[in-house]
């Protein structure tokens, strides 16, 4: 399975975590605590890059989103290329 597949697959299964505010700062959270354990531990180095990847694109949506939590076509978390 791709990981554009996968992607999808969470997106849909978790709408919310990819459209609502509170979601997006949950999935921040997430991201920073992998990327600690990754630098602790050396937990599942090759997840370093997407996760950096992703909290990169959570943190330009939260600095795009107006006040009602809406967003454009750039509030999509991955790009199905």
């Amino acid at each position: 399975m791709q990981v554009a597949e996968i992607c999808a697959q969470i997106e849909a299964a978790f709408p919310r975590l990819f459209e609502a505010q509170e979601g997006r700062i949950c999935l921040l959270f997430v991201c920073s605590e992998l990327l600690r354990m990754i630098k602790r531990y050396e937990d599942h180095p090759m997840l370093k890059e997407p996760l950096e990847g992703l909290a990169a694109r959570v943190l330009g949506i939260l600095g795009n989103t107006s006040t009602d939590g809406k967003h454009g076509q750039e509030g999509r978390m991955h790009s199905r290329k």
